[in-house]
């Protein structure tokens, strides 16, 4: 993911990656990987990323470390600077939920209580999963 250069530019036809582009040291790392992947796609090409989302704060978030968690404001970044590179993304679905189970958390130790889990407490921060998704202009 830090090196693609071995892949050539405009060679695939989807790229992807799963919560991984939060474990890259930082916010900016990710935004980084995201753009690198775009220019491994062919023009027509698809791009579907998962990364963590706070959803308790637009404000304070982990912005460093082994694993980091995108504010709705770093996401909206990424988000134009993909739009502005030629790329179409899908609306991004920021909506942190309604349901009973979106209202509720899971804490450390994850599981015990024998629940799934929507939502985790990490660090001080409330987070669940987002998908970027979009696609290289032809």
């Amino acid at each position: 993911m830090r090196d693609p250069r071995n892949l050539k530019p405009g060679s695939f036809d989807f790229v992807w990656s799963s919560c991984a582009l939060e474990h890259l040291g930082d916010l900016q790392a990710g935004q980084q990987f995201v753009q690198k992947s775009i220019e491994l796609l062919n023009p027509g090409g698809v791009f579907a990323h998962t990364t963590e989302f706070n959803v308790s704060s637009d404000d304070q978030t982990l912005e460093e470390g082994w694993a980091v968690i995108y504010r709705k404001r770093d996401l909206a970044i990424l988000f134009d600077l993909l739009s502005d590179s030629g790329v179409e993304c899908a609306p991004l679905d920021l909506d942190p939920g309604r349901n009973q189970a979106d209202q509720q958390h899971d804490e450390p130790p994850y599981y015990e209580s024998g629940r799934h889990h929507v939502k985790l407490w990490f660090e001080g921060y409330v987070m669940t999963s987002v998908l970027l998704l979009g696609q290289k202009r032809r």
